[in-house]
């Protein structure tokens, strides 16, 4: 008993405190899990930012959006949505680039469950023309529109863009044989992204597709790959 006191009012004389008598360890871990809390916080806010910006931007375009339906959208003040971005170019950047970062992930999931070329660039086919609708054009139009080109040249600096991730495979399939030898890949990157976007802009200009994703996929990947001449 006599050591268990002892060893209590050790604690007691060798344990620092605060002002109020609280073990300094026991402030310093209230006052972390509280910096943890706010720091999570401010990240959610600044998600909950972006996601009602982009929905904003897409139904409305950058011109008529302002600051301050963005902080109303999403349910803070003026001033604490200019805490997360400086201005209006500031958010609508960033907004681009978590959506191009969604796309980015979308392709390099597509490309990594194919175990041959045709696969991989038929699920990223299908992949592009389900999950990347006419919103994510009028985003990148009115980024070259309305950001200026100094920010707009930062903005791609941070950009993994789609045909980064689609040429090496297409130069690792013709090192196996799956393609002609002599094949340019990088214009058959081009070719490939170029017969997408024609699609979801044929669909944006009121001519929708007659055939589902998966059979436009499989066509997009069939023409990149054999051409549409009789064999």
């Amino acid at each position: 008993m006599r050591a268990a006191i002892a060893g209590t009012a050790a604690g007691r004389r060798t344990g620092s405190t605060t002002g109020n008598g609280t073990p300094a360890g026991a402030a310093s871990g209230t006052t972390s899990g509280a910096a943890t809390g706010v720091r999570a916080e401010r990240g959610e806010g600044r998600e909950r930012v972006l996601t009602e910006a982009r929905r904003l931007f897409t139904a409305q375009g950058f011109a008529e959006v302002s600051m301050q339906q963005v902080a109303d959208a999403a349910g803070m003040t003026k001033a604490a949505l200019y805490y997360h971005f400086r201005d209006k170019g500031d958010l609508f950047g960033q907004v681009v680039l978590r959506e191009m970062e969604r796309v980015r992930e979308g392709i390099a999931a597509s490309l990594a469950e194919g175990d041959t070329i045709r696969a991989q660039l038929e699920g990223t086919a299908r992949y592009v023309l389900v999950s990347v609708q006419a919103d994510f054009g009028r985003l990148m139009a009115e980024l070259h529109e309305h950001v200026p080109p100094a920010r707009r040249d930062a903005i791609k600096a941070q950009i993994c863009l789609p045909s980064d991730l689609v040429r090496p495979v297409l130069a690792q399939a013709a090192g196996r044989g799956e393609l002609r030898p002599g094949t340019d890949v990088d214009q058959a990157t081009v070719y490939f992204f170029g017969m997408l976007l024609g699609c979801l802009k044929s669909a944006e200009m009121g001519r929708p597709a007659t055939l589902p994703p998966e059979a436009i996929a499989a066509s997009v990947t069939d023409t990149l790959l054999h051409g549409i001449a009789a064999r």
